[in-house]
């Protein structure tokens, strides 16, 4: 059958116009990442308030370990995103089958009824309606690929790892003792705790032998 023919000959024109409107989806995407990353923060620094409130040094170490792994995963899906985006940047597909399907309607918005061999021969506002509509089918890419990329490398992964990853960084034997300090008030509560058991065991004593 042979090689599928272009809607119209690769030029350089359309090209960059294309490319530097991809690039602009560099800043939002990141963004958007980000934001998932201060949810993921937000909810594991909850969690470890409540788990380790009586020891302020685990609860800051925790802190640490999640941190480091999670940065870890969110540039794994900056480097996706990243080398997505430079794909997409680097081959302007004019083949694919929504780009190609559009044709018609641009065809006829702007009144143009003869073949398109040339980007060159075509108006400016008609060559504006062309990249707005490829840039818009990445746009529709991006939208379905990000949020999968970020709940696959990101949310996923940091979750499979994080066990693992506390073992590893707080079952060291020179930390112990620090960690397992308890904060002041804490530690006062308890002494307070185990001086009234005390106190009643020694008034139980007392009322045993009276009886």
């Amino acid at each position: 059958m042979g090689a599928t023919r272009s809607l119209f000959t690769p030029n350089i024109v359309f090209d960059n116009m294309v490319k530097t409107q991809l690039k602009r989806f560099e800043l939002p995407v990141r963004n958007s990442i980000k934001k998932c990353a201060e949810v993921v923060t937000d909810i594991t620094t909850s969690i470890g308030k409540q788990i380790f409130k009586r020891f302020p040094n685990l609860l800051r170490e925790s802190h640490h370990i999640s941190l480091c792994l999670l940065l870890e995963k969110v540039k794994v899906v900056d480097d996706f995103i990243e080398s997505y985006l430079k794909c997409e940047q680097t081959y302007i597909n004019s083949n694919h089958r929504l780009f190609v399907a559009s044709r018609p309607e641009i065809e006829r918005n702007h009144c143009d009824t003869e073949d398109v061999v040339d980007m060159e021969e075509m108006n400016i506002p008609k060559i504006k309606a062309f990249v707005e509509e490829y840039v818009n089918i990445i746009r529709r890419q991006l939208m379905d690929v990000v949020p999968k990329a970020v709940m696959c490398f990101l949310v996923n992964e940091f979750n499979e790892n994080l066990h693992k990853a506390h073992m590893k960084g707080l079952l060291v034997a020179d930390k112990a003792e620090t960690l397992m300090t308890e904060d002041a008030f804490h530690a006062e509560r308890r002494e307070k705790v185990l001086k009234m058991v005390k106190a009643l065991e020694r008034a139980d004593e007392i009322t045993s032998l009276i009886e």
